[in-house]
């Protein structure tokens, strides 16, 4: 297990850390794979009405019809795509904004800003899977690394471990702040100095009180050692 919490600290060392949480999302979750190929989907569909080549746009109409015919591991895909083949055929723009709205969440939301990036020629954010199970499940790990890092790292290493959380917390979007508050709590754990929690929201509240039993068993377990 410490070898494993090792290999994690270093790999978010080399690639940072909000790498490391798609990465790791990407190993455990095969939904990952499935939206990333997704959000790479809505890129060329945005495009292809970006211009006025209605063969691109019918090939990947076509595309998305054979796409439709396999199985689909995240709920409301189905649908979605049937507003996307529909926008690509050009159907009535009132029609395409009712079956928008009636999209289950998070695709309701990512038509809008498709609807939105095509009338002004720029890419929509990406698909991501329910933001507190995403998080908790690719999460999991950093209470360990970063108590590890505490126990185990230099001052130096430890600094630059919290500097990364640092520069993943400024990465993130305004709706993850209850992230960024976890992030700059474990930062701030790291530089030996009194972190914030009483700020953490659910799911963080559990990770962080995980973290805080990860470091004390860790500590008691030198203190044995030591002893």
């Amino acid at each position: 297990m410490i070898e494993t919490h090792h290999l994690l600290l270093k790999r978010c060392r080399e690639i940072g850390i909000a790498a490391v949480f798609t990465e790791q999302g990407a190993k455990q979750d095969p939904e990952s794979a499935f939206l990333e190929a997704l959000n790479d989907l809505c890129g060329q569909v945005v495009r292809a009405l970006g211009t006025s080549e209605a063969e691109h746009r019918e090939v990947l109409a076509i595309q998305i019809d054979q796409m439709m015919q396999g199985d689909l591991p995240v709920e409301g895909t189905r649908e979605f795509l049937q507003v996307l083949t529909a926008w690509l055929y050009g159907q009535d723009v009132q029609a395409l904004e009712r079956q928008g709205q009636a999209l289950p969440s998070p695709f309701r939301e990512v038509y809008e800003q498709m609807a939105e990036a095509v009338e002004q020629g720029t890419n929509p954010r990406p698909i991501a899977a329910d933001s507190n199970e995403e998080s908790a499940r690719t999460l999991e790990d950093l209470p360990h690394a970063v108590a590890d890092a505490i126990l185990h790292d230099t001052a130096e290493q430890r600094q630059q471990f919290a500097m990364s959380l640092e520069e993943a917390r400024q990465q993130l979007p305004a709706e993850a702040a209850p992230l960024g508050r976890f992030l700059g709590c474990l930062a701030t754990a790291l530089r030996d100095e009194t972190p914030e929690s009483a700020a953490l929201e659910a799911p963080y509240t559990d990770l962080w009180q995980a973290f805080l039993e990860i470091l004390q068993t860790g500590t008691n377990e030198q203190e044995e050692n030591d002893a």
